[in-house]
């Protein structure tokens, strides 16, 4: 807990533990849709085989990735940020003045739906080996 002396009141937080898990679920739910594309045939650039793309780009992915990830975050942010967006979007977020671990999910369902798109962009915008794909986001 990051204000050890301070705490939300019994309904914010409730509020927060249901919009988190809300988010949660939804988050699983899309996350499963796109599994069951991927797993269906559907097109991705994750490959298996580290031969198709070199142990050179291998290992410069894992860095690249991240980074990537970590670069459309800091912007998906700041974007959320913007006045209008902030208002309609963002502002939820913020209401839980004193941070717990459930305000980090406990965002408006689009701000939660384009930060997955943000995370998983990498999966169809370049090609990804999954053993990297998959650690990055579990970290």
């Amino acid at each position: 807990k990051c204000q050890p002396h301070k705490f939300l009141s019994p309904e914010l937080e409730r509020h927060e533990i249901l919009l988190g898990s809300f988010s949660l679920l939804l988050g699983s739910s899309v996350s499963a849709l796109i599994s069951c594309y991927l797993m269906n045939g559907g097109r991705s650039t994750i490959y298996y085989n580290v031969a198709e793309h070199g142990w050179f780009w291998y290992f410069v992915s894992w860095p690249f990735v991240f980074i990537w990830q970590d670069y459309l975050t800091y912007w998906h942010h700041r974007f959320y940020h913007l006045p209008l967006v902030y208002k309609y979007f963002h502002k939820l977020h913020h209401k839980y003045k004193h941070p717990t671990a459930f305000s980090v999910t406990a965002i408006h369902p689009v701000e939660f739906l384009h930060m997955q798109a943000v995370l998983a962009s990498p999966m169809v915008l370049f090609p990804v080996h999954w053993s990297v794909f998959v650690t990055l986001m579990i970290y």
